[in-house]
């Protein structure tokens, strides 16, 4: 098989990466056609299938570059020879910046994430697994390092840190009636120092009391 004739190839590749991922975004995976893909990039259809193999594999390369750069805001944090709380309260802030940046593509992935007959076979879903993977082995190092409580169930950390970042900026219909109008405006910079406040100190006056 040779190269599709009409445009350079890493230029229709790009075209149809960029097209793909504004369709996904606003019409979702299944209401987002090959065709109407191919016809936003201005190739021809039969050029997903050359490059991509499928929609499916169309898919999963608009996700790699998106999952990669989260790994890259982890790995961050990993360079640290001693982890700091002021590690984290960056962490999470770049996370949040990386959230709001892409908030259409994480919309998809999570509204994939939660369909039964989601095209994200076990293949794709490994590198999400290893961002995962990698967050854990940071926070098991912080705990080495007496930054985070060893009595803790680390899962549970992690699961409750994106949730609350995560939550206002991904369904901001479903944070309104406590953010306000604007939630996912709310969940800014000072948005993720209110989660690490929450998560490090507590809620209780308690806690705040004993660190007094």
């Amino acid at each position: 098989m040779v190269s599709p004739p009409d445009l350079p190839a890493p230029e229709t590749r790009d075209r149809l990466l960029e097209a793909a991922e504004h369709l996904f975004a606003t019409r979702g995976y299944r209401g987002a056609s090959v065709r109407q893909i191919a016809r936003r990039a201005r190739c021809n259809v039969s050029q997903v299938g050359y490059y991509f193999g499928s929609k499916e594999g169309l898919l999963r390369e608009v996700m790699r570059p998106r999952i990669r750069r989260l790994r890259g805001v982890i790995d961050q944090l990993g360079e640290a020879d001693r982890l700091t709380e002021a590690h984290l309260r960056a962490f999470l802030e770049s996370l949040v910046a990386e959230l709001d940046d892409h908030r259409p593509f994480f919309r998809l992935m999570f509204s994939e994430l939660l369909r039964e007959d989601s095209p994200l076979d076990p293949a794709a879903m490994e590198p999400i697994w290893e961002n995962q993977r990698a967050a854990m082995a940071v926070l098991e190092r912080a705990v080495r390092q007496g930054l985070v409580r060893r009595d803790l169930d680390l899962g549970f950390v992690m699961t409750s840190l994106f949730g609350a970042i995560a939550l206002p900026m991904l369904v901001p219909r479903l944070a309104r009636g406590v953010l306000g109008d604007d939630p996912r405006g709310a969940m800014t910079s000072a948005g993720a120092t209110e989660v690490a406040d929450i998560l490090f100190r507590g809620i209780l006056e308690r806690d705040r009391q004993e660190e007094a």
